[in-house]
């Protein structure tokens, strides 16, 4: 339902993956059902590793090293955060 209701796919289709499949079909009629295969298999494939890569990480995740890191970044966000409300503020001080 989600991806059904998501425009970004519609506006794919409407603005790239439309065109694509036209220019496609006038050049032979075989190039748009490569194109559509290897779209679909990069779509699905990139999702397929995406769920591998996530399943084998779960010890990393848990671990102190994640923990680590994530709390350093967190802190890197506020600084930048900080950084940017100043540069803001100065902006509207001007």
């Amino acid at each position: 339902m989600v991806n059904f209701l998501n425009p970004s796919s519609f506006l794919f289709w409407i603005t790239t993956g439309g065109p694509i499949i036209m220019k496609a079909y006038a050049e032979s009629v075989l190039s748009p059902i490569l194109f559509l295969i290897g779209f679909y298999a990069l779509l699905v494939g990139s999702k397929i590793v995406l769920a591998y890569a996530t399943n084998k990480s779960r010890d990393f995740i848990t671990g102190k090293t994640y923990i680590y890191t994530m709390r350093v970044l967190g802190a890197m966000l506020v600084i930048f955060a900080l950084y940017f409300l100043n540069q803001g503020v100065q902006l509207l001080i001007k």
